[in-house]
């Protein structure tokens, strides 16, 4: 019985997830390398202060001014409810958006500072000095020595941001009124559906488990030093 109410729930949360990671991922890194290229200038400052808003403002607080804002100046209502993308991909996108952004507001902020942190110290090194010299192009050195080198911090951010999205799922999918195993979750602590509650932390911790694995998979990926480092 929990199964069946779990299968019909599950593509929610696992579209509102992977569509969070997506923005976190491509728009943090995206911020915190323009931060780190243009330090002390305004895309600098105009970064930074658009990490710290996201770090500051909870999601659900995001979510309900969000929704005023556009009720009151555009007149527009994010559809209730949830649509397979396969149905109607136009209505789901209406649905997923802006619950989508809400979602990833807080840790694209994180991926952006830790991003900006992680270039800065890359640019520094003598690697890349290295490739300057030899008369490599600046987009060329940031894109193949510079995010290579940075990209091992972020990946193990976005990796522990995974696991935040399924606790903030909980509550985002309150405020847009998603079927998802957030709500179910919630429904199941307060109605006292022990066997509910007990089957969706079993899913949520394998969750977990599977985003540390895919992190670790990713190092030995991106860092040959983690691959061949048990062979001396």
């Amino acid at each position: 019985d929990v199964w069946e109410e779990v299968r019909g729930r599950l593509p929610v949360t696992l579209e509102l997830a992977a569509g969070a990671v997506a923005v976190l991922s491509l728009g943090g890194v995206a911020l915190g390398a323009v931060a780190a290229s243009r330090r002390g200038g305004w895309p600098d400052f105009l970064a930074q202060g658009f990490a710290i808003s996201g770090l500051a403002a909870p999601a659900f607080w995001v979510g309900l001014l969000l929704i005023l804002f556009l009720s009151s100046r555009f007149n527009y209502f994010p559809p209730l409810g949830y649509t397979p993308v396969w149905d109607d991909p136009l209505r789901n996108a209406g649905q997923f958006w802006l619950p989508v952004l809400v979602l990833a507001w807080r840790p694209l902020g994180l991926v952006a500072r830790v991003t900006r942190t992680a270039m800065l110290d890359a640019l520094g090194r003598d690697f890349v000095r290295t490739a300057r010299a030899k008369g490599l192009g600046e987009a060329t050195v940031v894109r193949r020595h510079v995010l290579r080198y940075a990209a091992l911090p972020v990946v193990t951010v976005v990796g522990a941001q995974t696991v935040f999205l399924l606790s903030g799922a909980v509550i985002i999918e309150q405020v847009f009124n998603l079927p998802g195993l957030g709500r179910a979750l919630a429904s199941g602590v307060f109605a006292r559906d022990y066997p509910m509650v007990q089957f969706l932390v079993m899913v949520f911790a394998a969750v977990a488990v599977l985003a540390n694995l895919l992190t670790d998979i990713a190092y030995a990926w991106l860092d040959p030093r983690v691959r061949f480092s048990d062979r001396g």
